[in-house]
Parts: C-alpha cells; sequence; structure tokens
C-alpha cells in the first residue's frame, strides 16, 4: 500500500456517512447564490446526477478544516 497525502484523505471520507436526502420547503443561506434548478432539485430531495468526485471531497474537508481553525 502507497501511502501518501491523497490517498490517507481519501480514505478519512470514504467512511463517512450520506446524509439521507428528504424534501423540504425551506433554503439554506448557503443555497441563495446557486442556481434555481439546482436548488429546486435540493429542496425537493433529488439525488445529484453528477456526484463530487474524491478531488473535490477533500476540498470540502478542507474547507470544514478552515471553518473549524476560524471557529476555534
Amino acid at each position: 500500500m502507497i501511502w501518501t497525502f491523497a490517498n490517507i484523505w481519501n480514505e478519512s471520507i470514504a467512511v463517512r456517512e450520506e446524509r439521507e436526502l428528504k424534501e423540504r420547503d425551506y433554503m439554506w443561506a448557503s443555497e441563495l447564490g446557486s442556481s434555481f434548478i439546482d436548488r429546486y432539485y435540493k429542496m425537493k430531495g433529488y439525488k445529484p446526477t453528477n456526484p463530487p468526485n474524491q478531488r473535490a471531497m477533500r476540498k470540502f474537508g478542507a474547507g470544514n478544516i478552515w471553518e473549524y481553525v476560524v471557529y476555534m
């Protein structure tokens, strides 16, 4: 097994559980700048046809870490 930073990070992200999609009648503040169709699909609970790849998930993880550092 090759131990690279990206491989270790991918493994840690793969362990996370995916949230259940359900219909809702409200928007999150982070969705205000997105397109109307994307927001509609999220609110109706449709599963995306092009989910994020591992690189994108690492970026989301880095954003979560950065938010935690700023919070502290």
